[in-house]
């Protein structure tokens, strides 16, 4: 059997309680080695290196349209460097989850993203 200390790290676990992932939600897990910043309208969400965080969207009764950024600090050049920008729609009837993960050469950081419904609850 290997020993466990030596040797390069295959994979994590965390343990993420979703019950209050609502509709309009939106989980970010950073899996790379640096911070990863997220601008959703005047909210700023900070998600250190191998944490999650989740944002709270307000209670949404339709469709809502936000301007968001995402930016990671550049460990070599000890700046934030933009990874994309554009305007989302934050609907009652999605959340989503984004991963973030270092590229393949230094200051370059992939973004996944993938949707899920919410059935809504009926009054």
């Amino acid at each position: 059997m290997p020993d466990p200390f030596i040797g390069d790290l295959i994979f994590r676990a965390k343990i993420q309680d979703l019950a209050a992932f609502k509709g309009g939600d939106r989980l970010y897990i950073n899996l790379s080695n640096t911070h990863i910043r997220v601008k959703l309208g005047r909210t700023k969400i900070t998600v250190a290196p191998r944490q999650a965080k989740i944002y709270k969207a307000p209670v949404l009764a339709k469709p809502t349209n936000m301007a968001i950024m995402y930016d990671f600090y550049h460990p070599k050049k000890k700046e934030w460097k933009i990874i994309s920008a554009s305007t989302v729609v934050l609907r009652p009837t999605r959340r989503a989850i984004n991963i973030f993960n270092d590229g393949t050469r230094i200051g370059n950081i992939k973004k996944h993203k993938i949707l899920f419904p919410v059935q809504r609850k009926k009054p």
